[in-house]
């Protein structure tokens, strides 16, 4: 049986709109924001808080090709740039 309880929290009166806010802008209210929270917490026993971006594995994988290509010196160096458009044409 899902019951459903209230739950006070004192929080700072600022912290609640940001956050509000945010979540409004990415569609949620901020309960759902707080109980998806919490029900992580109680599940992976982990508490998590991160600002850094992270990367999708898509973008990884990217990266990882782009690396190959540059470590594999695809074109040669150059001093100035006569030489590098005479190479390009000669491609």
């Amino acid at each position: 049986m899902n019951t459903k309880t209230m739950m006070n929290v004192k929080i700072d009166k600022t912290l609640k709109e940001k956050a509000a806010a945010l979540a409004d802008a990415m569609g949620f209210n901020l309960s759902s924001v707080v109980s998806a929270m919490l029900r992580n917490f109680v599940t992976t026993k982990e508490l998590n808080i991160s600002m850094a971006p992270r990367m999708t594995p898509y973008l990884e994988g990217v990266i990882r090709e782009v690396m190959k290509e540059k470590k594999s010196d695809m074109s040669p160096k150059f001093n100035n740039t006569k030489d590098a458009d005479a190479w390009l044409d000669a491609q």
